[in-house]
């Protein structure tokens, strides 16, 4: 089952079985369906750091319940990345502890390689997720 839209979509991309969309309250919305290959990630990744670039920020809902396996080259295009990238929030959702505990570790080296931090928190559902991260954007100036 998929995260239902909020409101109008102001952008929307299927990239392979994953959803890729910014709704009206400019929360970027990821929802991986699957597995992972790395030209897929690559593309989630040109979308993620895209709009992280313009808008000098970013928040993020990341649905990863339905995650199956990730290709060794996917994961490698998340070290490809510029290290100068802006910090950033993202609201996970997860399917069990041992994915929670995965997460933390790579954020944690995430955040010794960017200058930006990754700032992050796990949520049971999208409107937990979304009302934290609208938080974030009014603590960070955004709106």
């Amino acid at each position: 089952m998929t995260t239902p839209p909020i409101g109008t979509k102001t952008f929307q991309r299927r990239i392979g079985r994953h959803d890729v969309r910014v709704d009206d309250d400019d929360i970027l919305t990821l929802i991986v369906d699957g597995d992972l290959r790395a030209d897929e990630m690559r593309e989630i990744l040109r979308e993620h750091d895209s709009k992280l670039i313009r808008d000098g920020d970013l928040y993020v809902v990341s649905d990863l319940r339905r995650l199956g396996s990730v290709e060794p080259e996917a994961r490698h295009e998340l070290g490809a990345r510029s290290r100068t990238l802006p910090g950033y929030c993202v609201a996970y959702m997860v399917s069990g502890f041992k994915m929670k505990l995965l997460l933390e570790f790579i954020i944690k080296a995430v955040n010794v390689r960017l200058t930006g931090k990754v700032v992050f928190r796990f949520f049971d559902n999208d409107a937990q997720a979304r009302e934290w991260l609208r938080s974030m954007q009014q603590q960070r100036g955004r709106r």
